[in-house]
């Protein structure tokens, strides 16, 4: 019987440039008492300190890297023009690594009902087609704009998929202990400070968010902030999504900052690393198989240990030394009578390929690591 094919590794990337969430909103409310009642409220994640857009772009290099697919939204997309080189923005989207969501520019935001004191949620669809960086989509030739259409991964019911998520956002404020891991009170005694608490709500809207998209595209991971890490562990189940592959990231970086490499990110902003040659390394042998082994070495799902996990790095790159050694100490002439008699070797394999074969194959994860630390050089 023929082993089946494990399932391709998915990861999403819910923002890459924050600017694509983030609006700020006047509302305007007139009373039952007939007095008018104004504010401002953001449905942002971050306070009046936003993070560096101009830099946001890394965020897709490690992704690109560890997964088989990469979805992001189409905002995003649109971000990532400018920054990655056509060519091969044009191979990750045609070989659908890369693959964009269509969200309609949606934007999340908390609203106060002055009336009956309560917070509840709304979504904007915002301006699809402006929302963002609008310059780059001037720029964009037609048969680019096109592919990215053609691209796009469409819901099958948005107003559906929203209501659920705004549903469940709006009974999550009812639950005290949500409240309380939010660092807020209940919403009527912030009236007064509701601009500062804007983005704490928003919070909770967005981890529902992100959780139902990895539910609906059925995600392996996702990428977080960290102060949403335990607003998603929470609902994740609740959305029966499962979050398999949710180590592979922080596996990868154990490696990173064992085997003393640059970062990433850091090669990239230097130019010593480019997306063409992130493509490349990607798609090697080296890159595929890292991939796998990775993977497999993080099937638990529970909370990462990056101890365990060096741990078993190091068994690995260890077996492929005494491998090799192995390999070293036997003399050709007297391995291959040996290898004739097996019958399920074949004639044209190499005594030494057939040998790493029995034994491992002879490949090492620090193959795949080795490439980084020739470009930090």
């Amino acid at each position: 019987m023929v082993a089946s094919l494990p399932s391709p590794s998915k990861i999403l990337i819910p923002y890459i440039a924050h600017r694509n969430i983030n609006h700020i909103y006047f509302v305007q409310y007139r009373l039952t008492s007939g007095k008018l009642v104004y504010f401002k409220t953001s449905s942002g994640l971050y306070p009046e300190k936003k993070p560096n857009d101009a830099l946001s772009y890394v965020k897709v290099i490690e992704p690109l890297l560890l997964f088989d697919k990469v979805y992001i939204t189409k905002d995003d997309l649109i971000y990532l023009y400018t920054l990655i080189e056509l060519p091969v923005l044009k191979e990750l989207l045609e070989n659908k690594i890369l693959i964009p969501i269509n969200t309609e520019s949606f934007r999340f935001i908390n609203n106060y009902d002055p009336d009956t004191s309560h917070m509840v949620f709304m979504t904007d669809k915002g301006l699809e087609g402006h929302a963002g960086f609008p310059e780059r989509r001037k720029i964009i030739p037609h048969s680019v704009e096109k592919l990215f259409e053609d691209s796009c991964y469409q819901f099958q019911n948005t107003s559906r998929f929203i209501e659920k998520i705004i549903n469940s956002s709006n009974d999550d404020l009812q639950n005290q202990e949500m409240l309380n891991l939010l660092g807020l009170n209940q919403p009527e005694e912030r009236v007064d400070e509701i601009y500062s608490n804007t983005y704490k709500y928003n919070r909770l809207f967005y981890s529902n968010y992100f959780c139902s998209l990895a539910a609906d595209l059925n995600i392996n991971s996702l990428t977080q902030d960290d102060f949403l890490f335990s607003l998603i562990s929470r609902r994740i189940q609740a959305y029966k999504a499962t979050l398999s592959d949710e180590n592979v990231v922080p596996a990868f970086e154990s490696i990173v900052n064992f085997e003393k490499i640059i970062d990433l990110s850091t090669l990239v902003t230097q130019y010593k690393l480019t997306f063409k040659e992130i493509l490349k390394i990607r798609n090697s042998k080296d890159g595929i198989t890292f991939r796998n082994w990775i993977r497999q070495s993080n099937s638990d799902s529970s909370k990462f240990n990056p101890e365990e996990f060096l741990s078993l790095y190091h068994a690995a790159c260890f077996q492929q030394n005494c491998i090799y050694k192995l390999r070293d100490t036997l003399p050709y002439k007297i391995i291959t009578p040996i290898m004739s008699l097996i019958p399920w070797v074949g004639i044209g394999t190499t005594i030494g390929d057939t040998l790493l074969s029995l034994l491992g194959k002879g490949w090492s994860p620090r193959f795949f690591i080795n490439k980084f630390r020739e470009l930090s050089k």
